[in-house]
């Protein structure tokens, strides 16, 4: 929205009072009795760059006018503030919580403990569930259980860059960490994950089928999804 003509009033050490005519500002429209408005009001001018109140004809409902950076560090759903952008974790709560009975590892251990990281941690960045087959171009480089592979969705990402929302980087390229002898899932195998979440290094967890394990390999094999960190790495 601009503010024609008139725009915010400000003191100017040249010219005095004077006003900066099309400034950019944005709206906030507040459904409340006059009372209710005032307290919100009152509220908003505590912690915000506020240069009025305005109401609509039509309506009659009050609307706050806030500089046009009041929506940079604000979250388009729920308009919780941010320190620095548009994302908070209130709502990617709800939308990872939404989003529980669309996928399972099939194992319950597993499900709950990327349950409980997806809602844990404050990152824009979600640890997940990840299913084998969407990878591709899968190479070993070594014989430290790594191997290099394209991640066709990509990670889950809030695009904090240019405030798109819920994004995927498509075709990722990822390093799959191999934990032979995992089909009891241990807490040993948890520890390892875990490490590699303190470490900001994990995208999530994933598992060969079991028409395509090596003979050699007889039980389940878990894959932790890390970004690349490199052939150097030391079990």
């Amino acid at each position: 929205m601009v503010w024609l003509q008139q725009g915010p009033l400000f003191y100017n050490e040249n010219e005095g009072w004077t006003r900066l005519s099309y400034k950019k500002v944005t709206l906030k429209f507040l459904y409340d009795s006059a009372d209710e408005f005032i307290n919100k009001a009152e509220s908003y001018l505590d912690r915000e760059v506020c240069y009025g109140i305005s109401q609509n004809p039509d309506t009659k409902d009050y609307i706050l006018i806030f500089s046009y950076d009041y929506l940079k560090c604000r979250c388009k759903k729920c308009g919780n503030s941010n320190r620095y952008y548009n994302w908070c974790q209130p709502c990617q709560i709800n939308y990872l919580t939404n989003n529980f009975t669309n996928w399972t590892s099939g194992n319950e251990r597993i499900d709950n403990f990327i349950q409980e990281k997806q809602l844990k941690y404050n990152s824009d960045i979600v640890f997940e569930w990840i299913p084998y087959d969407k990878f591709i171009d899968i190479n070993e480089i070594g014989e430290c259980g790594l191997t290099m592979a394209i991640w066709k969705d990509g990670p889950l990402s809030y695009d904090t860059q240019y405030n798109k929302g819920w994004m995927r980087r498509s075709y990722e390229k990822v390093t799959l960490k191999f934990s032979y002898d995992s089909e009891n899932i241990t807490d040993e195998f948890i520890n390892k994950v875990e490490s590699f979440l303190l470490a900001g290094q994990c995208y999530g967890i994933s598992k060969t089928p079991e028409n395509i394990v090596k003979d050699v390999v007889r039980n389940m094999r878990i894959i932790i999804i890390t970004v690349l960190i490199g052939v150097n790495y030391v079990e």
